[in-house]
């Protein structure tokens, strides 16, 4: 076992971790309150729609779009899943109540896919799966060659199946305009700083116990 590499894989795990915060309550971030026939209608109305009220251009509208954030949940529930996994004793110790999205998607503002703006979050696989990934890039990839293929054949149907296989309400779904889809990685990775703080601190106690739980080599 190399001590030293476990140890920089599980700092990277925790960072990893503490990506993809969202908050709920931000007035950007729309709720889904109907089931459409026709999603192509819906987000183009939208777009459309927010391009009015925001006031944008023709010629900076063309790198507008829109971003869905699917399957969002607390991240409490991903610091039990480890404490379980790893029968680490629950302590006293602060934890962040921010939430999590599973996974984004991104389009253009002619809802094209934008293959490489998805973004599959490590805390949304534990929870799906109640493990660690062995690559979390894998699944990503894995994850993107499959939208992209069903997108290519129809937008409908392919977020009809979406909405449908995780199960989306009001509460663990939200999809927002994004005015320049050049910046749209802050979007991507926002988080409050000091919800990020808390987060990293829960998870590298926990990883302090994991490792000196299974390293033999090195203590932290």
């Amino acid at each position: 076992m190399n001590g030293r590499k476990d140890i920089l894989n599980a700092w990277i795990t925790i960072e990893q971790l503490s990506e993809g915060s969202i908050n709920k309550k931000d007035k950007a971030l729309k709720p889904l309150h109907t089931v459409e026939k026709d999603w192509n209608k819906f987000f183009l109305d939208f777009l459309t729609k927010q391009k009015e009220q925001q006031k944008v251009s023709d010629k900076f509208f063309k790198k507008s779009g829109l971003v869905l954030y699917f399957d969002i949940f607390n991240f409490q529930e991903i610091v039990d899943i480890l404490r379980e996994k790893y029968k680490i004793a629950k302590t006293h110790e602060e934890v962040s109540n921010s939430d999590k999205f599973t996974f984004s998607v991104y389009f253009d503002n002619q809802l094209n896919f934008i293959a490489d703006k998805l973004f599959y979050t490590m805390s949304g696989y534990i929870r799906r799966h109640g493990d660690l990934p062995k690559d979390i890039l894998k699944v990503e990839n894995s994850f993107r060659e499959n939208l992209n293929r069903k997108f290519d054949e129809d937008f409908n149907t392919a977020i009809s199946e979406l909405l449908q296989n995780y199960n989306v309400t009001t509460e663990n779904f939200r999809y927002a305009f994004v005015k320049n889809l050049d910046n749209g990685d802050v979007n991507l990775h926002s988080f409050f700083i000091g919800d990020l703080n808390k987060q990293r601190l829960s998870l590298i106690k926990i990883w302090k116990d994991i490792l000196m739980a299974f390293l033999d080599t090195e203590k932290i």
